[in-house]
């Protein structure tokens, strides 16, 4: 199994809270040919999903930035991340 599948199927573990019987069945599935994504989704998991709670003041100010950008705020917080790993810091 590729490296990135391996992290995919971990984090999805984590975040959907995936029994021992489930990470098999979907390892089965990506070992036998299936993409990662496509396992997991026909398991009933988003990949990519993810519950995470924020400050109060962030919150408010992350539905506003999407609101008048008419976006959805997994959109904003996604490219804010992707600009975040990406900066030479």
């Amino acid at each position: 199994m590729p490296t990135e599948d391996r992290y995919l199927l971990a984090w999805a573990s984590l975040d959907a809270e995936l029994t021992v019987r489930d990470i098999r069945s979907v390892a089965s599935a990506i070992n036998d040919g299936t993409d990662a994504e496509t396992a997991l989704r026909d398991h009933g998991i988003t990949p990519g999903e993810l519950r995470m709670t924020l400050p109060p003041d962030v919150y408010v100010e992350l539905r506003h930035q999407a609101s008048m950008e008419n976006r959805l705020p997994g959109d904003v917080v996604a490219d804010a991340l992707s600009e975040y790993f990406t900066d030479d810091n």
